[in-house]
């Protein structure tokens, strides 16, 4: 049975834990750098769902000398966490997404100094560098599979704030998406600015495809390819719905 002398000194121990650990005085933090036992360091505290699954992920591939496994895990992309590990209530190390106290600049600068290649590249100065938005607004980094690279998904991710082309996204005819079969990716780079250059992907644009067009087709479209030009100098609001003007060369034809 323990007495009231072995009570008074578990709380002592207990209150000097903490004192010593958590609630430690500035001075008293160790030097920053890396855990000597990196990832399990990690989920001996966050052992939530949505950690847990990045082991699941790319980038816990420890074979790709290229990824975070391969180098110091978490840290590769959260930063030195050893005075965390050790503070966790008084020191923070790196985080993602929109309640970081680092800003979305210094959270893009982490995921390209990786990402920085074909693919991502052109993201300084592309539409969503200017919209302001960082890697984790889009991408879910944590879970087995990002829903923004299924195509079957990817859709909803990108509607969550384009949200005035959810009404014309299934319009019959046009690009529809709600089947999964064509995707928002497809069509928009969105690493970078805008480029109509992507239509021809689909829309081949070879000299037998433009001989069987109409003579004025023809023409079009030897300017476009000439002067290179967009598609979208004539072609502009077609992917996501019908314009009006084609409204109204329809309701001519069935006149």
């Amino acid at each position: 049975m323990i007495g009231t002398k072995q009570i008074v000194c578990l709380a002592w121990a207990v209150n000097s834990l903490i004192a010593t650990s958590v609630f430690a005085e500035e001075s008293d933090l160790p030097i920053e750098g890396y855990t000597k036992e990196k990832y399990k360091a990690c989920v001996s505290c966050h052992q939530s769902d949505p950690v847990k699954e990045v082991f699941l992920t790319e980038h816990a591939d420890a074979s790709n000398p290229d990824t975070p496994a391969a180098k110091e895990q978490c840290e590769a992309c959260h930063g030195p966490s050893a005075a965390h590990a050790n503070f966790p209530l008084q020191v923070k190390n790196f985080r993602f997404g929109g309640n970081s106290p680092n800003n979305r600049i210094e959270q893009n600068d982490v995921c390209l100094n990786c990402h920085g290649g074909e693919q991502s590249g052109a993201w300084h100065g592309g539409m969503h560098d200017k919209g302001e938005l960082s890697c984790a607004d889009c991408h879910t980094i944590h879970e087995h599979h990002d829903p923004l690279l299924d195509q079957t998904k990817t859709a909803a991710v990108c509607i969550s704030c384009h949200k005035e082309k959810k009404s014309a996204q299934h319009i019959k005819g046009m690009h529809i998406i709600e089947s999964g079969k064509t995707s928002c990716t497809d069509c928009h780079n969105p690493h970078a600015s805008l480029d109509a250059k992507l239509c021809v992907s689909c829309h081949e644009q070879d000299e037998a495809t433009i001989a069987k067009q109409s003579e004025k087709a023809q023409e079009f479209h030897a300017t476009v390819i000439e002067e290179d030009l967009s598609c979208l100098e004539c072609h502009r609001g077609v992917a996501h719905g019908v314009p009006s003007w084609v409204e109204d060369i329809r309701k001519q034809q069935n006149e």
